[in-house]
């Protein structure tokens, strides 16, 4: 008879033998586990990958599966029967919900990419499962995305945050890109050019806060002493 299954009882076991239990649940041959113990359990496999592999200098790669299979399983679980969130949530924060899972999963993606290169068809290192993921649901080309940029402040939240997860995917490639491990990809190559656009304009405003900051914070402190005086 098998243990209360608990988020810190898996984490204590051999990461091989979780993995091997998340497919038989998705293969329906051994009982699902409560909903509270998925995104603890993908939290802590995170942390464990960390933590395992600072000696090697990259993450440990077992433990970095188990958190990619555990926020794989519940994207699934909220597309295709909205589990893992709240019956009277929105479809905007239920779409926002999928990404910050999705988000997580490719942070650990990434980080075992920049560490030890790229991988064709593997779990943790292909970097194109980055660019199905930018391409998946895309709502824009770059000029639609660009127009709807300058009409931000008459957007919907819904409008707003679809802007907002493009640009955070496109990070993702521009960085990946930067680390020359990104194919050569037609498609993705004006998004490229793009992200190369907003970059430049990032640090174009960033350079002029920096100009602007210090006079004002000056100001503030002059009037600051009057006040006291």
């Amino acid at each position: 008879m098998e243990p209360e299954i608990t988020c810190n009882w898996l984490l204590q076991q051999d990461p091989i033998v979780v993995k091997r239990w998340i497919v038989e649940i998705v293969e329906e041959k051994r009982p699902d586990w409560e909903d509270h113990i998925w995104p603890c359990l993908a939290e802590g496999a995170a942390a464990l990958s960390r933590r395992k592999g600072e000696k090697s200098g990259h993450l440990d790669l077992e433990w970095a599966s188990v958190c990619v299979m555990a926020y794989s399983y519940m994207i699934q679980g909220i597309k295709r029967h909205r589990r893992f969130v709240g019956p009277r949530m929105p479809e905007v924060m239920c779409q926002q919900r999928t990404f910050s899972y999705a988000y997580a999963l490719m942070l650990v993606r990434e980080t075992c990419i920049l560490q030890l290169g790229h991988v064709p068809g593997d779990l943790l290192r292909d970097v194109n499962h980055f660019i199905h993921w930018f391409f998946e649901d895309l709502a824009f080309t770059p000029e639609t995305y660009l127009q709807q940029r300058t009409k931000i402040n008459i957007l919907t939240l819904a409008e707003r945050l679809e802007l907002q997860r493009c640009r955070e995917k496109l990070s993702f490639l521009m960085r990946l890109e930067q680390a020359h491990v990104l194919p050569s990809h037609q498609e993705l190559q004006p998004w490229l050019d793009l992200g190369i656009q907003l970059e430049q304009e990032d640090r174009k405003r960033k350079a002029v806060a920096h100009h602007i900051a210090p006079p004002l914070l000056a100001e503030e402190q002059g009037s600051d002493l009057k006040t006291e005086g």
